[in-house]
């Protein structure tokens, strides 16, 4: 959920520069230089990850850094006692897989430990909400290009607000394949034994993706959009994939989410209206005014993937290949400064007279993504 960060420290700026409509230049809150923003959820069907920044105001030049938490102690607690703690990899993320009981409640403990003064926070206890099965992930190609649906539903009419997440990733190919690359130590051009060719890239989503059945007869979401992608876009060059994770929202967590996405679409300008106070559901336990932002749910989500494939006609713009000369200091060149990557040797009888090169660009796809093919890859 990168984008609560992204929005609270857009909200941060907003609140130092303006003031309703009318622009001033503000003095500085202090209570507001330590701001903890916390983004994560109780999973009891995939890993539960926490994670904890900062923002931290220290001036008005700079007024919403982003600093990673890595020195707390983060638990998830139920309301029978039960403790959970999670582990820290680094950058302000907490980690553990754990199957909780469904009967029970959640809430999450977070202790900082820091030079001037420990602190601890606290969420609600919230209900664990299981979220129903995805029924399919559907497309549909427009002249604008592809876009993309989750459809799901839920049969005991209990779930009523959905949250999707998703990540994708796709193969894409070198507009030409190379079969040689240029040995700076031997000064030479030798057989290449990696693969340029083919390669892999991935994104996530970074819109809040959320719906509402509350009005409609039947806990139903039919082709709810979550992705699109513009006609003749890399993306769809030769087959794309998509991991969709569904999670089942309470109430307050719904409303959260929709204040967060109603007010980082209308954060256009610095003097448009005010954003809301949103804080969630995390309280520092000293002190209850203390700002702090976030919405920590619980229950067990739902994914699953898709893959996709309508390969239109992607064409790379890439200049013509270039014949380089087989002379020692053509090839350092070209291909030691210049950034051409052999492809082919031009021979006359048996004699390599050049090398039909083309710009790395054009060659390496290992420039825009990886070669290292995904274990889930067909």
């Amino acid at each position: 959920m990168k984008t609560i960060r992204y929005f609270f420290y857009c909200i941060i700026l907003v609140l130092t520069w303006a003031s309703c409509k009318d622009p001033y230049n503000p003095i500085l809150n202090p209570e507001n230089k330590d701001v903890l923003v916390v983004e994560g959820y109780i999973d009891g069907a995939d890993e539960t990850a926490i994670n904890l920044s900062k923002v931290r105001i220290a001036s008005q030049l700079d007024t919403a850094r982003p600093e990673p938490v890595n020195n707390a102690t983060v638990i998830v607690e139920d309301d029978n006692g039960g403790n959970y703690p999670l582990t820290g990899v680094g950058n302000g993320k907490y980690t553990g897989n754990y199957s909780y009981n469904p009967a029970l409640k959640f809430r999450v403990r977070i202790r900082v430990i820091s030079p001037q003064g420990n602190k601890e926070y606290v969420s609600d206890f919230v209900t664990y909400k299981a979220s129903p099965e995805i029924d399919s992930i559907s497309y549909r190609v427009t002249g604008e290009g592809a876009q993309i649906f989750v459809n799901t539903h839920d049969p005991n009419n209990k779930t009523t607000f959905y949250h999707w997440k998703w990540n994708d990733t796709w193969e894409f190919h070198s507009t030409f394949a190379s079969e040689y690359r240029y040995d700076f130590d031997l000064a030479k051009v030798v057989e290449r034994t990696d693969d340029i060719y083919t390669c892999w890239r991935s994104d996530f989503s970074k819109e809040i993706l959320i719906s509402s059945t509350g009005k409609l007869s039947k806990d139903e979401i039919r082709e709810f959009k979550i992705n699109s992608i513009p006609h003749g876009d890399f993306r769809l060059s030769v087959l794309y994939s998509i991991q969709v994770q569904q999670y089942a929202l309470d109430t307050a967590g719904f409303n959260f989410l929709a204040a967060l996405k109603k007010n980082t679409e209308n954060m256009g300008s610095l003097f448009d209206p005010q954003p809301s106070n949103i804080r969630g559901n995390i309280h520092d336990v000293n002190d209850p005014d203390a700002l702090v932002v976030g919405y920590i749910g619980a229950g067990a989500s739902y994914k699953t993937r898709q893959f996709i494939k309508i390969p239109w006609d992607y064409r790379q713009e890439c200049p013509m290949p270039y014949v380089v000369p087989n002379k020692k200091d053509s090839i350092a060149y070209y291909f030691g400064s210049q950034g051409y990557i052999p492809l082919s040797p031009e021979m006359s009888g048996l004699e390599i007279t050049g090398w039909n090169s083309a710009i790395n660009y054009c060659t390496d796809c290992t420039l825009l993504g990886t070669n290292i093919k995904p274990s889930f890859w067909p």
